[in-house]
């Protein structure tokens, strides 16, 4: 379905590794590669392929997302003024 709603848009659809790169991060590699993101090993174990096709397929899903309002939970309740003004 995905790549369906990206062939209509005329974007690039999802390959199969960008899929299963995504899965592995979403899933049982994510401690792995936030590791590897956050503080890179001296044994050069890098999942450089691996995290590109994450990536690719992060960029190329976006397209099929629409941009929202999120509420976050704010420390103290109050917020500054400069979040009530909208931006130009």
């Amino acid at each position: 379905k995905l790549n369906e709603k990206l062939k209509v848009m005329g974007e690039p659809v999802l390959i199969v590794a960008e899929v299963a790169g995504a899965r592995l991060y979403t899933g049982p590699m994510f401690v792995k590669y936030n590791g590897v993101l956050r503080n890179p090993p001296a044994d050069g174990v890098l999942y450089v392929t691996t995290l590109h096709s994450v990536n690719s397929c992060i960029v190329k899903s976006s397209k099929l997302t629409k941009a929202t309002k999120v509420y976050r939970g704010v420390v103290g309740g109050k917020l500054p003024p400069s979040f009530l003004k909208p931006n130009e």
